[in-house]
């Protein structure tokens, strides 16, 4: 179904309704019911989150895609490449939980691990090195 109207100019301009079938559907997950921003040991949870989201939206994945650029492909904590291989997460310099926002400044690309051990949660990139591969793409 379509119309005709006329633009604030004076031009005609063709109106399409758009069918509820031509919108696709899009599953949004739910937040885990004891997930809170404002806890420090739910920060990473909300920065997967957040890495998910910016995937999803094509803005949110130009945001990425310039701090990657920003970063010049590197990871921050132990300066090598990051690629679709190794995967990614964003991590926040300030926590959000102190204050910290989603703005471009506040964020940075990191390699899982490298993002895992700055956390302090686990030693791992001690013991195998920081990039290896991670079947994790881009959390």
């Amino acid at each position: 179904m379509q119309g005709t109207t006329v633009d604030r100019r004076g031009k005609p301009r063709t109106i399409r309704l758009v069918k509820a079938a031509d919108v696709p559907i899009k599953r949004h997950v739910k937040i885990k019911a004891a997930a809170n921003p404002y806890d420090p040991e739910w920060e990473t949870y909300f920065e997967e989150r957040l890495g998910l989201q910016m995937k999803e939206n094509l803005r949110e994945y130009e945001k990425l895609l310039k701090l990657w650029y920003k970063q010049n492909g590197r990871c921050p904590q132990c300066g090598q490449k990051i690629t679709p291989e190794t995967g990614w997460h964003l991590h926040h310099r300030v926590w959000v939980v102190n204050g910290g926002d989603d703005s471009m400044a506040n964020l940075v690309v990191m390699h899982p691990i490298c993002h895992m051990q700055l956390h302090g949660q686990t030693n791992l990139a001690e013991s195998f090195g920081c990039c290896i591969a991670s079947s994790e793409e881009g959390v």
